[in-house]
């Protein structure tokens, strides 16, 4: 399989401590800034109400479908190192010229919106291409055992930022959280620049080189294996999902809070909570469940988890009820699900990590999202209640379970082969 191999006896093998620290810093700075603007992403789509986000969505993914083709574009022609220091460089300028105009209020209600969206795409975006280049540096096997360091990293960040967020709010006020979220991503490009060099992508392994191919190959690899298939229908099913609990979670703050910063300061609650979960399961639960269960039967505890979560709200819906559904299902996903899904990414050609892997972390993704967002739309506007798009969505959950079976029987050869190797 192209680019399988990891360091050889031509190239000495890099510290693998040094590899997992640093990482885990990456990891931090990521979910800080991500879980710093998520807040305020969530309080400014909800200022006019939740009629407003299935438009969203859908700007979302327009500009999704746009920007893959540039991002195919530039990992045809630019080296892992430069590729990845754009990536996180030009999301970090963006957001100092949306600080610049929401401080300045230039047209706020539309610069808000445009916020909205560009925090969206970004969100998925440089958590993919981190993810991407954890499959270049670690084997399978090494993923299972290190990936729950890593991603634990990445939680204490998602508790540093909404912990920033709520603090930051009364004190500085929102507009100024984005210049310390900008910040975050500069040290992550300063990290990811040591991680893609030769010292830990050794040229002997053609890492060093651009990806090749054309713009649009994330679409056609994505379609390329049962594997990638078979992630492409668990993303669906995984947003569309999430997409009903996050607008249940919306409508409940627009209507039981009048202010964005209270709304802010909800949202960031939620977050924490989820988080502070997650990293205790991390650290306990997730290299044992990894090593025992491996990466495909790991992946059945989000879609049951979920399916537990919807009957519990088909029975009627709380802001206490709902925030833990959404806080207790964030935090399996982060830390079960997540670390399991990105191991299989070590698995498939050097191509596919990058191209079809963004693809469907960001294209598949707000696909789900924008599907699930008129789906919704529509059955409210049909005085559908909350219970009843909850039972709607218990078929979906089983669906999930059933399509993850389906990948560990036609799939899992990849991992135990992977693990014999």
């Amino acid at each position: 399989m192209e680019d399988a191999a990891r360091p050889t006896q031509d190239a000495p093998a890099p510290p693998r401590l040094a590899i997992v620290v640093l990482s885990a810093i990456c990891a931090f700075c990521i979910l800080a800034s991500f879980s710093m603007l998520r807040p305020v992403r969530d309080s400014l789509g909800v200022r006019d109400g939740t009629g407003p986000l299935p438009v969203l969505f859908t700007a979302t993914f327009v500009v999704m479908l746009l920007a893959t083709p540039v991002f195919g574009w530039a990992s045809a022609k630019l080296p892992r190192r430069p590729l990845l220091i754009g990536v996180y460089g030009f999301f970090s300028a963006t957001l100092l010229v949306f600080w610049g105009l929401l401080t300045a209020e230039v047209a706020p209600e539309h610069v808000g919106r445009a916020f909205y969206v560009w925090q969206s795409v970004v969100n998925l975006f440089v958590v993919s291409v981190f993810w991407s280049l954890m499959a270049d540096l670690f084997t399978s096997p090494e993923a299972k055992r290190l990936y729950g360091y890593i991603a634990a990293g990445a939680t204490l960040g998602a508790i540093a930022g909404p912990s920033i967020t709520t603090f930051g709010v009364e004190h500085i006020g929102t507009n100024n959280l984005l210049p310390l979220a900008a910040g975050f991503l500069g040290v992550t490009a300063s990290g990811v620049a040591i991680l893609a060099s030769p010292t830990f992508l050794p040229r002997n392994e053609r890492r060093s080189q651009p990806l090749g191919g054309g713009v649009l190959a994330g679409v056609r690899l994505a379609f390329s294996s049962k594997l990638l298939i078979g992630l492409v229908g668990y993303f669906l099913l995984f947003t569309m999902l999430s997409t009903f609990l996050y607008l249940e979670q919306a409508a409940v703050a627009k209507r039981e809070f009048a202010t964005s910063d209270e709304r802010t300061k909800f949202f960031a609650t939620v977050d924490l909570v989820a988080q502070v979960s997650t990293v205790a399961l991390q650290l306990v639960v997730t290299r044992a469940l990894l090593a025992t269960a491996g990466s495909f039967r790991t992946l059945f505890v989000l879609p049951i988890a979920t399916l537990v979560g919807l009957a519990s709200l088909s029975f009627g819906t709380s802001t206490a009820l709902l925030g833990g559904v959404v806080a207790g299902r964030r935090a399996i996903d982060y830390a079960f699900a997540r670390p399991a899904r990105e191991s299989l990414f070590t698995m498939v050609p050097a191509e596919s990590r990058y191209k079809a892997k963004n693809f469907i972390d960001t294209v598949v993704y707000r696909f789900g999202d924008m599907v699930a967002g008129w789906a919704d739309f529509a059955l409210k506007s049909r005085d559908a209640s909350a219970a009843t798009l909850a039972i709607l969505g218990i078929p979906l959950a089983l669906l999930w379970i059933g399509l993850i079976a389906w990948l560990n029987r036609t799939s899992g050869q990849l991992e135990r082969r992977a693990d014999g190797a």
